[in-house]
C-alpha cells in the first residue's frame, strides 16, 4: 500500500517512478523496519545478494516483461492516434445484427 501511495503521489508531481523498483525498495525498508539493521547484512555480502537478484529475476522476468509491456501499449493508446482508432473501431462494432448474435 504504501508502494502504491508513493506511486501514485510521484505520478501526481510528474516524477517518473519504476514501480518494481519501488516495490523492492519498500520491501528492502520493511525488512530493516522489522528486524533491525541486521536484516540488511545480507546486502552486504555481494556475492549472495547477486545469487539473490539472479534468482529472482529468473523466477519473475515474465512479470518484469509484461509490466514493460504493458506500458508501452498504455502509452500508445494514451499518447497517439491509436487510442481513438480504436474507440471509434469498437464504437461501430456494436450494431443491431451484433447484439442479436452476442447472447448465441
Amino acid at each position: 500500500m504504501i508502494a502504491l501511495q508513493c506511486a501514485r503521489s510521484a505520478e501526481e508531481r510528474g516524477i517518473q517512478v519504476d514501480f518494481p523498483c519501488l516495490l523492492a525498495l519498500a520491501f528492502v525498508a520493511n525488512s530493516v523496519w522489522q528486524y533491525g539493521l541486521s536484516s540488511s547484512a545480507a546486502l552486504l555480502n555481494l556475492a549472495a545478494f547477486s545469487r539473490a537478484i539472479q534468482a529472482g529475476v529468473q523466477s519473475t522476468w515474465q512479470i518484469m516483461l509484461l509490466y514493460r509491456a504493458y506500458g508501452a501499449v498504455a502509452g500508445l493508446i494514451q499518447f497517439t492516434t491509436v487510442g481513438t482508432a480504436l474507440s471509434g473501431f469498437f464504437a461501430k462494432v456494436p450494431t443491431p445484427l451484433a447484439f442479436t448474435l452476442l447472447p448465441a
